[in-house]
Parts: structure tokens; C-alpha cells; sequence
């Protein structure tokens, strides 16, 4: 009797996770129409076929400190479909949904149906992942990059403890995706490095394969340090809060809020992780080297911790989005410690789809959980727009913000559709119309750069500003 009370309780679980978990993965098709935000409209400018690529690469993509990877891929996906938002979401939709098969195809050896079951429900039903999994970002591309590194990893390890040599597939797999990774994203790269090193340090344990490691992992960082070097470059000219600053404390917050929802789901992974960590030392404290998920992970987010925070002296990286990149290591501990205590009491099961519950009712009630656009871009266009008599807008650009040839695909596509109004930068070609009574558009990063050009053209600005979220419209 108590054995079909356990079936019964595993499988209706198990039965209930899958439910959820494929409610998931089907909205991530939902939001394909959704109005783009900043960020993806830059994403949009590098893909756009009426700007030659030698443009783009030189004004855009060797300005920008983030990586080109995804870009590329981008702009090939753009020469094949329509030049739309839902087409080209279709891409990152593309990428978010392939991670799950590809996830339980990489799985390491070891595990079983129920491990592999448990890491792809986790993935599918991640309220952050369907959140993010249309933006026309490098995000969906990062996490499945990120997941398949980290599985290889796992089997390297397998042949690392049994002494065998990897097969050429799989070794030459991992290190390609670490390439991929190098130029995918910073955190990406940052997750390739430090697996590598786990590797590393567990080829020096086991008396195998060192070299070989430790020379394909130095061959990935010198056809990745061109690109940094030029990152540094391009930083070194910025305050260390060159993007923004917030207090650690509240930075941590909204990383773990990002990444697992809400507070209690914070606090009960926390404890989860805890006790798992102790039942393993007390009851398979003779089998540390079967849960290489579970020290794996935690090493990969120690030491991103601690990267994360000697980078952020200089230049803050404490941004919760960047995060992502590492939720499947995560959710590798997560499957790892459910699978051992389930095994010690099937009620532990019942975490599982109380976990994607707490997902869904959480996305539901966050449907819009994206990256807000507070640029007011939007707003500032329409209102410069509606001044009686305006045919003309001057805007004030900011090189930080925008780069060469995505300046006017980003601010252009604010305009309200339908207005006749032109947007002319406001440039020293074009100083004569500052005294014509025209309308400014002015972002509040341009800011100094408008002061700047009325010390320079000897104009005052008005008191009079119309300001919504990060933009100004001024009359001169």
C-alpha cells in the first residue's frame, strides 16, 4: 500500500510539473507582437538590411561594449524574414524553446529520466526565462549557450573521475560553445572561464587531461582578449557608475527577485539548498563525487560573485538582468539536491510543482516583466509633434547612448506614426536652426551635452521644459 501511495504521489507530481511547465513554454509564443524597448530597438539598428554591415561594425558594434555574437546571427536571421518585430522574435523564441530538448540531450550519463525530467520542467517553467525569452536580446541565446556549456562540463567530469579520454565531439564541443560564449555576452564568457577552471582543478585531482585543458581553455582567452581590450578602451573614459549605481544590498535583492520571483521563493531556496547540502554530507558523505552538479554550480556563482564584485570598484556590474546567464547553474544545483532528497522521502517531490505554481501565478501576475523602457522617448516625440506649426525637431544626441548609424534608426522609430515632422540632429551643421524656435528633443543623458552647446552657440535654455521619465522637450 505505501508503495502505491508513493507512485501515486511521484506521478501526480510529476504529471502536474509537466501541465505547468508546458503552459510555460507555450506563452513564450504569446508576446511576439509586444511594442520593442530601447535595447531591442539597438539590436534592430545592427540587423537592419538597408545599413551595409561594414557600417554597422565599424559605427556600431566596435563602440559597444556588448558582445557581437548574437548581432550577427541577428542580422543573418533578418536577410530571411520580414523585417518585423514578431519575425524577428521568432529568433529568440527560437532559442529559448530549443534549450529545453537540447538540455535533456546533453544531460550527463548518469542521470536518469527523473533528473533530466525535473532540470528541463525548471527551465521551461522559469517565469524570468518566458519573461525574457522574445527579447530581441542576447539573452535566450546566452541561457541556452550557457545550459549546453554547463552539461558538457558535467560529462568532462564524468570522464575526468573514470579516467577516460572525451570523445573529440565532446571536448571540442565544449570548447567551441566557450567561444560562443566568449562573444555571446560578458557573463556568458565569465561562466565558460570559471567552468573551465572547475575543470581544470578537477583534471589536477584526477591526474588526467591537464594539458589538454588547460591549452584549449588559453587558445578561447587569446582570440578573446582583442575584444576586451577594446571594451576597456571604450569604458576607460567612463565614471565607475557609467551605467547606474545602486546600493549592493538592493542590488542583490533585485537580482535574486529577477531571478526566482517572489520573497518566499527566495527565502525557501535558500533553505532548500541548506538542507540538501546537509543531507548529502550526513547521508552520502561517501558519494561527494556524484553531485559535481551541485559543487559545480555553487563554484560557478562563487566565483562570479566575486568577480562581479572587484569589476564593480571600477565599473558597476551589480545589474540583475546579466544574472540569467547563470540561472541554469541554479537550477543544475536545484535537480541535483530535489533528486537525492526525493529519493529519501517522496514528499520532497511535491517542491516541484509547488515551485512552477508559485512561476506561474507569479508571471500572471507580472505578465509584463521586461525590461522597462523608461527612456520616454515615446512621449517627448509625440508631445514636440503636437506643437502647433512644428515641422522640424532637433535632437541632441549622446555617443554614449548612441552610436554612429543606430542614433537614427532608435530615435526615428519614436516618431509617431503619421507625423510629417523630420528629426534633424542637432550638429554643427545644423547650429543656424538652434534660433528658429524649433522644438529639442533632449534625453536626460544628453543633458551635459546640450549645456555644452548653449555655452558654444550662445543660446539660453527656457525654464519652461516639458520632462517625461528620461526625456525633455525644450523650446529654444
Amino acid at each position: 500500500m505505501k508503495k502505491k501511495i508513493r507512485s501515486l504521489i511521484l506521478y501526480t507530481s510529476l504529471a502536474a510539473s509537466a501541465l505547468m511547465a508546458g503552459y510555460m513554454l507555450l506563452t513564450r509564443f504569446f508576446t511576439l507582437q509586444e511594442v520593442p524597448i530601447f535595447d531591442e530597438l539597438f539590436s534592430m539598428s545592427t540587423a537592419t538590411p538597408s545599413i551595409p554591415f561594414k557600417t554597422v561594425w565599424t559605427t556600431v558594434l566596435l563602440q559597444d561594449v556588448n558582445l557581437p555574437l548574437y548581432n550577427f546571427i541577428l542580422r543573418a536571421w533578418a536577410h530571411c524574414v520580414p523585417f518585423t518585430v514578431p519575425w524577428l522574435r521568432v529568433l529568440s523564441v527560437f532559442f529559448s524553446v530549443c534549450t529545453i530538448p537540447l538540455a535533456w540531450w546533453a544531460a550527463p550519463k548518469k542521470w536518469d529520466t527523473f533528473k533530466k525530467f525535473v532540470f528541463c520542467s525548471l527551465l521551461s517553467g522559469s517565469f524570468v526565462l518566458t519573461a525574457f525569452s522574445n527579447l530581441l536580446r542576447a539573452y535566450p541565446l546566452g541561457v541556452l549557450i550557457c545550459c549546453v556549456e554547463s552539461l558538457l562540463a558535467l560529462r568532462l567530469l564524468e570522464n575526468l573521475q573514470t579516467k577516460t579520454s572525451p570523445s573529440r565531439l565532446l571536448f571540442y564541443g565544449f570548447f567551441g560553445l566557450g567561444f560562443a560564449c566568449a562573444y555571446t555576452h560578458y557573463f556568458c564568457a565569465a561562466l565558460f572561464f570559471i567552468t573551465a577552471l572547475w575543470l581544470f582543478i578537477n583534471a589536477l585531482i584526477y591526474k588526467t587531461q591537464r594539458v589538454q585543458i588547460f591549452t584549449a581553455t588559453a587558445v578561447v582567452f587569446l582570440f578573446w582578449v582583442p575584444w576586451v581590450v577594446a571594451t576597456y578602451l571604450s569604458l576607460d573614459h567612463f565614471q565607475q557608475d557609467w551605467w547606474f549605481q545602486t546600493p549592493l544590498l538592493s542590488a542583490s535583492w533585485q537580482i535574486f527577485e529577477l531571478l526566482l520571483g517572489p520573497a518566499s521563493m527566495l527565502v525557501g531556496t535558500v533553505l532548500f539548498v541548506a538542507f540538501g547540502i546537509i543531507s548529502v554530507s550526513f547521508h552520502a558523505k561517501n558519494r561527494f563525487a556524484d553531485f559535481q552538479e551541485v559543487w559545480m554550480g555553487l563554484f560557478q556563482w562563487g566565483l562570479l560573485i566575486l568577480t562581479v564584485s572587484l569589476v564593480s570598484l571600477r565599473y558597476n556590474l551589480w545589474t540583475d538582468r546579466y544574472f540569467v546567464f547563470f540561472l541554469p547553474s541554479l537550477f543544475l544545483i536545484l535537480t541535483s539536491l530535489l533528486a537525492h532528497l526525493t529519493k529519501r522521502n517522496v514528499l520532497f517531490i511535491l517542491l516541484l510543482p509547488l515551485t512552477l505554481y508559485i512561476w506561474v501565478t507569479y508571471s500572471w501576475e507580472n505578465w509584463q516583466l521586461r525590461i522597462e523602457d523608461n527612456t520616454g522617448l515615446e512621449v517627448g516625440m509625440k508631445h514636440a509633434s503636437e506643437i502647433p506649426g512644428v515641422s522640424d525637431v532637433l535632437f541632441v544626441y549622446d555617443p554614449v547612448e548612441y552610436k554612429g548609424s543606430a542614433r537614427f534608426f532608435i530615435t526615428e522609430y519614436f516618431i509617431p506614426k503619421g507625423s510629417n515632422i523630420k528629426l534633424i540632429p542637432l550638429t554643427h551643421e545644423n547650429e543656424h536652426r538652434i534660433h528658429e524656435h524649433v522644438p529639442v528633443v533632449v534625453p536626460l543623458c544628453s543633458m551635459i551635452s546640450l549645456l555644452n552647446y548653449s555655452t558654444k552657440y550662445n543660446f539660453t535654455i527656457p525654464n519652461d521644459v516639458f520632462a517625461h521619465n528620461g526625456t525633455c522637450v525644450v523650446m529654444l
